[in-house]
């Protein structure tokens, strides 16, 4: 009966022995796969780290390009008093060549 004991003991640890191989070499050649993640990892925060500076550059132009609107504003509106006073200048100028082709008349 010891004996059946010793036995089964033996091929108790012998299957453990066995099993935890394959358990350690499974989890061994999983260190690929953990190195893969890792590069994933730093291409992802290599992405996102192009990504916020394309975000803060497109932010910089899109402000640039306001101050430009206002600037075009201000100078359209600039000339759309010079062209009122142009016309004002072109109606005194035309009133007096009226009145100098009446009295050469």
């Amino acid at each position: 009966m010891n004996e059946k004991i010793i036995k089964n003991i033996i091929v108790f640890l012998f299957v453990a022995v066995c099993f935890s191989s394959c358990v350690s070499r499974r989890f061994y050649d999983n260190r690929d796969g953990a190195f893969e993640v890792r590069n994933n990892i730093a291409e992802l925060e290599e992405k996102q780290c192009e990504a916020t500076i394309e975000n803060s550059e497109l932010g910089n132009k899109i402000e640039r390009s306001r101050e430009l609107t206002k600037d075009i504003r201000y100078e359209v509106e600039g000339r759309t008093g010079d062209i009122e006073e142009f016309e004002k200048i072109l109606r005194r100028i035309r009133e007096r060549n009226r009145k100098t082709n009446k009295h050469n008349e």
